[in-house]
């Protein structure tokens, strides 16, 4: 009898036992990774790691462009087989703000293709590339013991206010997650392939990574970098099925027409995610893709798994949708207290059964987004009547106008 699964190793596992030559990742036209081969790489840059000197709840870094996410993905659960900690970080961080996040997270050890040019600039910390990792090593089962509560990853936000912040992720969190009814999978044969172009190192792209392991029949493709006619154009050679982006992807796209160049007909579903979008923008996608419903949703890498999510709906505009699974939504006062339904409010998140997320070696921070186990958003918004979370802005964002609140977001709406 097999045992249930702890950590996303034991995702992979299940999933290379189960059906081991399917495609999971595709980047671009590019490599293709099966499962077995996710599976056996992994394992060995994993004992490469643990021959280095790597040890339960040392921190990795993984400096990867998309471009390389195939890599990446083979490193990422490799860190987690070591037992050691991922601290995904993308190209966006670079010169003296990846040295400095490097020092925040105390990580030792560095993993990156050979091209990005990282050094090892301080006394404790060393560079390896993923064939160094792998290289003379055997790909069967391995995996440093770890528990539910043990540190997983950071993932460290984009510091648009100040220094990034690392958001402290247990296996446990990382394994908190709520699957809605998906109609496109009851109906779709055979695999259904999804695209994406998020970052390395966002909880988008996290999320993502897992969704082929979360679920039997799925297929990532990652667009290496962001254009229209590209993602377009892989559309229609792959016939991907499903569409993820955030919103100013998807207006990328309707202005450029690169939907008119090629056949997108096989997308079904468009989910839009990570900032709010216009309710202009929604109508300029159902015109590029008739076939495919849309949808939009709200989640924050500090809240996890809990999100909202809800088929675009014209007559409720500023909605973000309704509570995934086991989501908590509250609206709250400037004193915490609960706001009635249509009350306008900060909002605030949280997954019931899961532990809050943390921010890393940041104790008054994390005393304050994360105070009484749900996360205080600084965004502002309501509940309406039906359930469905609305969203007016950030709380920083509000503009102050002749003794009213103005939203920015419905600035940017109207124009």
């Amino acid at each position: 009898m097999s045992q249930p699964a702890t950590g996303v190793p034991d995702l992979l596992r299940a999933r290379a036992a189960e059906d081991p030559g399917a495609v999971a990742l595709r980047v671009g036209d590019g490599e293709a990774l099966t499962y077995q081969r996710w599976d056996a790489r992994s394992n060995a840059a994993a004992r490469g790691l643990v021959d280095r000197g790597v040890r339960p709840g040392d921190r990795v870094a993984l400096v990867f462009g998309n471009d390389r996410w195939a890599d990446y993905a083979v490193c990422y659960l490799a860190v987690l087989k070591a037992g050691a900690v991922a601290v995904p970080l993308g190209s966006r961080f670079a010169g003296a703000e990846l040295d400095r996040v490097l020092a925040h997270a105390g990580a030792t050890v560095v993993v990156r293709p050979g091209e990005h040019g990282v050094e090892a600039t301080q006394a404790a910390l060393w560079v390896a590339g993923p064939g160094e990792l792998e290289a003379g090593q055997p790909g069967g089962r391995f995996q440093v013991p770890v528990g539910p509560d043990d540190l997983a990853e950071i993932l460290y936000t984009s510091g648009t206010t100040g220094l990034p912040k690392g958001v402290a992720c247990s296996h446990l969190s990382l394994m908190a997650h709520d699957l809605p009814t998906d109609p496109v999978q009851a109906t779709q044969a055979g695999p259904v392939s999804f695209l994406h172009a998020f970052p390395i190192g966002t909880q988008a792209g996290q999320e993502a990574l897992r969704v082929p392991l979360r679920i039997s029949g799925r297929v990532a493709i990652v667009l290496p970098t962001f254009d229209p006619g590209e993602l377009c154009a892989l559309v229609a050679r792959h016939r991907v099925v499903r569409l993820q982006l955030v919103p100013a992807m998807a207006h990328m796209i309707v202005v450029s027409g690169a939907h008119r160049d090629h056949d997108v007909s096989s997308v079904r579903r468009v989910i839009l995610s990570s900032a709010p979008a216009s309710p202009a923008l929604f109508g300029r996608l159902a015109e590029a893709f008739p076939q495919a419903s849309l949808w939009n949703a709200y989640a924050l890498t500090e809240a996890g798994a809990a999100r909202t999510l809800m088929q675009w709906d014209e007559t409720r505009p500023t909605a973000v949708g309704r509570p995934v699974g086991e989501t908590e939504v509250r609206i709250v006062d400037e004193t915490g207290a609960t706001l009635a339904p249509g009350g306008t409010g900060e909002i605030w998140l949280r997954r019931r059964g899961t532990p809050p997320r943390a921010y890393y070696g940041d104790p008054t921070a994390t005393a304050e987004a994360f105070a009484g186990g749900w996360v205080h958003t600084g965004d502002v918004g309501h509940v309406d009547a039906d359930g469905y979370l609305h969203l007016t802005d950030r709380k920083k964002d509000l503009i102050i106008s002749g003794g009213s609140n103005v939203s920015s977001i419905e600035m940017e709406n109207a124009l």
